[in-house]
């Protein structure tokens, strides 16, 4: 989930709710190629002598060209060519049709965003990753983590290019002037829950004249935040049960609002200045957040922030899957550098310390594995916080992550619908956010009964 402007931050997470992507990927370039090296001619194994060319598409070509580089260079034995093509993430699963649809050109390694994950997931193009050539042991992945990259035929597809446990990142200034704490521990016993996180927003609202908010951004974050705390089935061939599924979390959203306590606007440009103008306190945070969101707009802000757990529970934020071609005539060497670069092999630790990307695989989150025994480089930014170790403890407590499905992603796109509708119109209640979610859902997917 690498981020470069907080103009493209904004845009992504705007399309996320519009059901076209899942916020976290940078370059949105489309349609140029890359490759590490010529292409050369495809072959099941290297162990002939022979070179082997895996495909990758992707919209950051930057992060991509770095890993396989250092994939090759790590292995000097192995005859692997890379030829990567930069496609946008509001492309990919047009263009990902396209291939398939002529038979030539889709590519070895398929990566799936949120936004049009359960799309490519129901087209039955991806090996299951725990059948053979690769037989991997779900038990040896976070539970959420399973969720995220499993259909709802229950085949596990894909694991995840870095997982996105999430809290809260706050400024310690604003915590210190109202709650009388900049302590992660003792803010957490103060905001259990959401009930008391409003309650808290609104003697903000007093105290700073209406000026101060705890949260910008009524569907990309505060929204965000409540329907990945709920995730839980409620989609099957038949029925979507939106009722059951987002009365809670609309409803707490709703309060929120009425209590105005969301900063105005749910825009690039109003989060953008809500980050230079000190407006908001509280910030959605996983690992690429704290660089691409936090210090991209914050710069001078190191010392300032920390991460706790938000109120009820740990989320997610953001994600990709990275999944196998079926059809791949390089499966085995495909997936080599799919778990060495995102399971557990050791270019796990070049992702972590260049990107900040973190695996979902539960050993490298044990006392002597990776993620508590080598900093972060932004613990100083967050005040010499231990953020890995911060973020396992909100992953052990338990999170919960959405199975992917072609209705889910329609339903991504219903909650954009809606989200504008909410900005035109803040007076709508929980039972008319409901029902407008219920009737935007009916009719991008007609054959089933949304209730």
């Amino acid at each position: 989930m690498k981020k470069k402007s907080m103009k493209l931050i904004s845009a992504v997470l705007s399309m996320i709710l519009a059901g076209s992507v899942m916020a976290g990927c940078a370059a949105q370039n489309s349609g140029s190629a890359a490759s590490s090296e010529a292409p050369a001619a495809e072959s099941a194994s290297a162990a002939d002598g022979e070179a082997i060319t895996i495909t990758i598409w992707d919209w950051d070509t930057t992060f991509t060209e770095h890993m396989t580089e250092y994939y090759k260079e790590q292995h000097p034995d192995k005859n692997i060519n890379f030829e990567i093509l930069s496609v946008s993430t509001t492309d990919f699963f047009q263009k990902l049709q396209g291939s398939l649809s002529s038979g030539e050109g889709v590519p070895d390694i398929v990566l799936c965003e949120m936004g049009y994950r359960g799309k490519v997931f129901d087209l039955g193009i991806l090996d299951d990753l725990t059948q053979a050539p690769y037989n991997l042991d779900p038990s040896e992945m976070y539970d959420f983590a399973i969720d995220l990259g499993t259909a709802a035929n229950g085949e596990l597809y894909g694991i995840e290019q870095q997982v996105c446990p999430s809290g809260l990142a706050y400024r310690r200034d604003l915590a210190k002037e109202y709650f009388g704490t900049d302590d992660p521990a003792e803010l957490e016993a103060m905001f259990p829950d959401w009930d008391s996180f409003i309650a808290a927003g609104i003697e903000v609202q007093k105290k700073s004249g209406g000026k101060e908010y705890m949260l910008p951004g009524i569907i990309s974050d505060a929204f965000y935040i409540l329907r990945n705390q709920t995730a839980a089935e409620y989609i099957t061939d038949s029925t979507i049960d939106i009722t059951g599924r987002y009365t809670e979390s609309l409803t707490t959203l709703s309060k929120m609002n009425d209590a105005h306590i969301i900063m105005p606007g749910d825009s690039e440009a109003t989060i953008a200045e809500g980050f230079a103008n000190k407006t908001f306190i509280f910030y959605p945070c996983t690992a690429w957040v704290e660089k691409w969101y936090i210090e991209a707009n914050d710069p001078d802000g190191s010392g300032n922030w920390a991460l706790m757990e938000a109120p009820e529970g740990g989320f997610t934020f953001g994600g990709t899957s990275v999944c196998i071609y079926k059809d791949s005539k390089v499966k085995e060497a495909a997936w080599d550098y799919v778990r060495y670069t995102y399971g557990d092999g050791a270019g796990v630790e070049e992702s972590y310390k260049q990107y900040g990307f973190m695996s979902g695989f539960k050993s490298l989150y044990a006392e002597d594995g990776l993620y508590l025994t080598t900093p972060s480089e932004y613990d100083a930014f967050f005040g010499g916080q231990e953020l890995s170790k911060k973020y396992k403890e909100i992953m052990d407590k338990g999170m919960n992550g959405q199975v992917q499905t072609t209705n889910e992603a329609n339903v991504l796109t219903a909650i954009g619908i809606l989200g504008a509708a909410y900005e035109s119109d803040p007076s709508m209640t929980a039972e008319d956010l409901i029902a407008r979610l219920i009737q935007e859902t009916q009719s991008l997917c007609p054959n089933v009964e949304v209730k």
